[in-house]
């Protein structure tokens, strides 16, 4: 139940319902808007091109500008507190350690690993032999990289050592034309977003390391999260789904259009959302109160 001062906190927030038919987890909580950063702020020069996201323990959010070559860190009330340059463009983010986040470089063989903490940092690198998109921290600390050149989702040691392809359990064939973004729900079930082929896949990996695939078709599928035991994904809209593949509804915020990255603090109040507005990149964060 929320709070009386959760009521307060949000009196003066935007408030965005759910629509669609949602059911029970999902249906009983409500996103307002916290604040939304918006490319408006810039010289059309330094407009950013918002790409994935996601929130530290100190809810910091860190984020992947493709057009700038940066990863940049925003504070709650969208102050920017740090930004680290590289020489190509960074793609997806996997929070894998505590304040540690792994970046990828869709031209790059080699992957970052940022400290996030203070100063944003390179701590390390962790080499791979192809070219990364997406990429997810398992809980049991297993990496899932995509790579769209081979048109393959590969499970990895927390060292980036191939461990398994995902294929097609019955053929034995890739299930993928361009994965493009994966998330870890736990340390049996992921999902893959493939942009080429308009689908979204839930992948759960059995006790004998075997594959139970669901799929459905979705519009411009990008990434996905868990909160409340349903599963959001970006497309579009965001879509609500149960953990099973069942359709359960959708969820339209203001202002959202075209949603990109996507992710939950860890205490599931706090939502981030990379996204288009009507004409701009924009960064918005919603509180969650749940009633």
């Amino acid at each position: 139940m929320a709070s009386s001062s959760d009521h307060e906190l949000a009196s003066d927030f935007v408030e965005a319902e759910l629509t669609g038919n949602a059911v029970s987890g999902v249906n009983r909580s409500m996103f307002s808007l916290k604040w939304r950063f918006s490319g408006r702020a810039h010289s059309n020069k330094e407009i950013p091109w918002l790409l994935d996201v996601v929130l530290n323990p100190d809810h910091d959010l860190i984020v992947t500008d493709g057009k700038n070559n940066e990863l940049k860190k925003f504070s709650l009330q969208g102050t920017l507190k740090d930004k680290l340059t590289f020489k190509t463009r960074p793609d997806c983010l996997a929070l894998t350690d505590g304040y540690l986040v792994t970046v990828t470089f869709p031209f790059e063989t080699i992957l970052h690993v940022v400290d996030t903490k203070g100063k944003l940092s390179v701590v390390s690198t962790i080499p791979f032999r192809l070219q990364c998109a997406g990429i997810t921290s398992m809980k049991d600390g297993r990496l899932v990289i995509c790579n769209r050149e081979s048109r393959s989702v590969f499970l990895c040691s927390k060292g980036g050592q191939i461990l398994q392809e995902i294929k097609n359990g019955s053929s034995g064939e890739t299930l993928f034309r361009n994965p493009s973004y994966v998330r870890a729900v736990d340390n049996r079930t992921i999902c893959v977003s493939d942009f080429k082929t308009q689908e979204f896949f839930i992948i759960v990996i059995t006790d004998d390391n075997k594959f139970i695939i669901k799929q459905c078709k979705l519009t411009e599928p990008r990434t996905s999260c868990v909160v409340d035991g349903m599963l959001l994904v970006a497309a579009s809209n965001i879509r609500v789904f149960t953990l099973d593949g069942k359709k359960a509804g959708e969820i339209t915020l203001d202002g959202v259009h075209h949603a990109r990255g996507l992710t939950f603090s860890e205490d599931e109040r706090l939502l981030a959302v990379t996204h288009k507005s009507d004409a701009d990149e924009e960064i918005s964060v919603y509180q969650i109160l749940k009633h």
